[in-house]
């Protein structure tokens, strides 16, 4: 049974314990960019699967669909969009988790790939293209005070 996939987005404890004594000045709660950046990242996976559908093999799934895979290198072809619906926002202590849950536990299989298929990254280039927005807006808060 493969583990949870997960992106958390968290800050080491003396960061989270200077931006809480920051956000107490600021206009803007800085836990408040750590959640648009898992909602961001959240959405530009679910995007990714949904609108990039490359023509990889195509095989016979197990109850007789048929299903056509990604090219290796590009995020998975969705076709039940079961892997979108269960790619989920969880609160953890100092910022948030984005992953893929109980409901699609082939997350990571397709992220990281097997001995058998190769990597359909999905969370770590949606995580990717957010970072820098989710930083400059750090920079802009901290620069308030």
């Amino acid at each position: 049974m493969p583990q949870m996939l997960k992106v958390e987005i968290t800050g080491s404890d003396k960061f989270i314990k200077a931006a809480k004594a920051y956000a107490k000045k600021q206009s803007r709660d800085l836990n408040a960019i750590l959640g648009e950046a898992a909602i961001e990242t959240q959405g530009e996976a679910q995007r990714s699967i949904l609108s990039h559908q490359s023509k990889g093999a195509i095989y016979e799934k197990r109850n007789g669909v048929t299903h056509q895979a990604s090219l290796e290198g590009y995020p998975p072809n969705s076709d039940t969009g079961t892997l979108v619906k269960n790619i989920t926002i969880e609160t953890i202590k100092g910022g948030y988790e984005v992953g893929s849950r109980k409901g699609a536990p082939w997350g990571a299989w397709l992220e990281f790939g097997t001995s058998r298929v190769g990597a359909r990254p999905w969370l770590q280039p949606a995580y990717d293209k957010i970072v820098g927005k989710m930083m400059d807006r750090f920079k802009k808060e901290l620069g308030k005070v």
